[in-house]
């Protein structure tokens, strides 16, 4: 089976980011886009019930597995976000997504 594969920027010191900045967040170098595997762990999540849309929906934060990026996303399915769900990230526009890891 396939890995699914998720563009990621890296800089030359190796941090890794989820979005397309130019330069890295955290040391300022250049970055350069890189595919790295998709899977990642949900450390957190929570649910949102105060927003422009009225209905809740859940956001989480999640640490790719491959590149140590962490990043915000919005939650698919039912999850805890103990840190012990295994998920993948996918972009939908500019929303990244964490939905559950099929087996």
């Amino acid at each position: 089976m396939r890995r699914a594969r998720l563009d990621a920027w890296r800089c030359v010191r190796g941090h890794v980011s989820l979005h397309d900045d130019a330069t890295c967040p955290v040391c300022g170098e250049p970055t350069r886009t890189v595919r790295i595997r998709a899977d990642a762990v949900l450390e957190l999540a929570t649910t949102v019930h105060v927003n422009p849309t009225g209905r809740p929906f859940r956001l989480g934060v999640a640490v790719t597995r491959s590149g140590h990026a962490r990043t915000l996303c919005h939650v698919e399915g039912a999850m805890r976000g103990l840190g012990n769900d295994s998920v993948v990230l996918e972009r939908r526009g500019d929303i990244l997504v964490a939905r559950r890891r099929r087996r």
